[in-house]
């Protein structure tokens, strides 16, 4: 009985945090630095050169797959071999 009670007051701290903290903060940021959050994903500015290595083979279908990709370009992207 303590244990799920425990186990519900974490789960409750960690809803709180969320957003009461957390979420304001990021909105904070994105307003502040123009950023964009995407979960694990990446999306380029209007304008922005891609790297289309990888792009160039996708089709309308995979639009979903996108962001992931343009994540891993644009971390390639950083090493100067590639």
């Amino acid at each position: 009985m303590l244990h799920k009670l425990i186990e519900f007051a974490v789960r409750f701290y960690y809803f709180l945090f969320d957003r009461v903290f957390l979420y304001p903060l990021l909105r904070y940021l994105r307003n502040r630095f123009d950023l964009s959050f995407l979960n694990l994903g990446y999306k380029p500015k209007l304008g922005e050169q891609i790297l289309t290595i990888v792009t160039s083979e996708l089709h309308d279908e995979d639009d979903a797959h996108k962001p992931h990709i343009y994540l891993y370009e644009k971390t390639l992207s950083l090493c100067p071999e590639y």
